[in-house]
């Protein structure tokens, strides 16, 4: 009974983030997260072990003001974990995952924003989690770019080819 109890609190818990956005009276709310809005997409192999793999695709690359969203929806396929075992952004990529934008026609790098307090302003790695083949949203914010480009170069990791002309909104 437990164990149900426990896989049905995970489900929702993963499943939850997809619903359609709350507002309050004052008009704010929680934007609906589309994992299936795919801009740019990447499959990563043997990240901890040969055998598994992990999708990531990104969902959103947007302007808001003086900051820019880096959105990705990503998806553990990992033969070593039980399908039901939570698994967070540290468990998929074992270190603190900081991607990176760039433009080549200016070639600016744009790094995550960090907090006085040393913090990226990011989904956290711990608390972000999922399961085997349930997409889970991750976010990245940045500074917004001075020159407005149309496409930036998301590098994952150093470890990975960039997913490049990922087109930027506004």
């Amino acid at each position: 009974m437990r164990r149900a109890l426990a896989g049905a609190a995970v489900v929702l818990a993963v499943t939850g983030c997809t619903s359609e956005p709350r507002r309050t009276s004052s008009g704010a709310g929680v934007e609906a997260f589309r994992p299936d809005r795919v801009l740019a997409e990447q499959t990563l192999r043997g990240v901890k072990e040969p055998a598994d793999f992990v999708d990531v695709a990104v969902t959103a690359l947007r302007v808001e003001g003086r900051v820019m969203l880096l959105e990705l929806a990503i998806t553990p396929r990992r033969a070593s974990v039980p399908d039901r075992d939570r698994q967070s952004l540290i468990d998929l990529w074992g270190y603190v995952y900081t991607p990176e934008l760039i433009d080549r026609a200016t070639l600016q790098r744009y790094e995550m924003l960090l907090s006085e307090a040393d913090e990226y302003y990011a989904s956290d790695p711990v608390d972000t989690y999922t399961v085997n083949r349930r997409p889970m949203r991750a976010y990245y914010y940045f500074a917004a770019p001075r020159d407005k480009p149309d496409v930036l170069d998301v590098v994952l990791s150093s470890r990975y080819p960039p997913l490049t002309d990922v087109p930027v909104s506004r």
